[in-house]
C-alpha cells in the first residue's frame, strides 16, 4: 500500500461547488478547523458555563420570546441556563432534540 499526500484544507470550506470541480486545497466540511495561510488550525478548547443537569446536554438551542432563554435538553427535562439552570419541564424519553 503507498502513501498519498492530502494537502490541508488552506483554501477554506467550500459549499458552492461539486467535489469534481473543487481545488485539492478546499474542504467539505471544516468542523472545528480554521484555515490559515499554509496550514489548518483547531479551534481553541471550551469552558463549562453550568452543571448540575443530571446529565450530558444532548441539545442546546436558543429560544427568543418575550425574554431570550438558552435551553438545554439533559436527564430527560428542559433546563433553562440561561443564567442559574432552572428545570424548565420534565418526563421526556429523549434528551436529543431538532
Amino acid at each position: 500500500m503507498s502513501a498519498t499526500a492530502i494537502p490541508a484544507p488552506v483554501g477554506g470550506w467550500n459549499a458552492r461547488d461539486a467535489l469534481d470541480k473543487m481545488e485539492a486545497t478546499d474542504a467539505v466540511r471544516l468542523v472545528n478547523w480554521i484555515p490559515r495561510g499554509t496550514f489548518v488550525q483547531s479551534r481553541g478548547g471550551y469552558s463549562v458555563s453550568q452543571t448540575g443537569l443530571g446529565g450530558p446536554v444532548e441539545t442546546l438551542a436558543s429560544y427568543a420570546g418575550q425574554s431570550n432563554l438558552l435551553l438545554a435538553a439533559a436527564d430527560g427535562k428542559f433546563w433553562d441556563v440561561t443564567v442559574t439552570p432552572t428545570t424548565v419541564a420534565t418526563g421526556f424519553q429523549s434528551d436529543r432534540w431538532q
